[in-house]
């Protein structure tokens, strides 16, 4: 079965402005694309893009300059080296569908991993936490997001 439509944010909710659904479209549209298809998966998952970068831009730079973009990856834990440097290394990081791949790529790995979308996003915020299914502050952070989305 195909699904027909898309998670967004509501027109009432703050966080609403339109650009941001155009990415929520590309973010699920790349899921959909590995095989997550599930529409409470998608639910979640668009919900983890609000936790991660409420702002919806590729640009941001967070946790003390360690994570970069939509899906705020982490070099500092990952490569190292901080994110202004990780854009400077690999300017592909400058691309939205780029790193919107990137992240659907690597919640798919995580889902394989870990058999279960809930661990999956864990392990997309803290892999540790994941692998000794230890719930984090992160889970309801991102769960704390699903209200503001609507299936249209």
């Amino acid at each position: 079965m195909t699904l027909v439509g898309y998670w967004q944010i509501k027109e009432s909710s703050a966080m609403y402005a339109p650009y941001k659904n155009d990415i929520l479209k590309k973010w699920q549209d790349a899921l959909r694309s590995r095989g997550i298809t599930d529409q409470s998966d998608l639910h979640i998952l668009t919900a983890t893009a609000l936790q991660e970068n409420g702002a919806l831009s590729p640009t941001r730079i967070g946790d003390n300059g360690c994570s970069l973009g939509l899906p705020q990856r982490n070099f500092c834990s990952h490569a190292g080296i901080y994110a202004s440097t990780a854009l400077k290394r690999w300017p592909e990081w400058n691309d939205v569908d780029f790193q919107i791949g990137w992240f659907a790529d690597n919640i798919k790995r995580h889902l394989d991993t870990h058999g279960d979308m809930k661990w999956a996003i864990v392990a997309h915020n803290r892999p540790a936490s994941a692998r000794s299914r230890t719930v984090t502050p992160y889970w309801s952070q991102v769960n704390s997001k699903k209200p503001v989305l609507e299936w249209k």
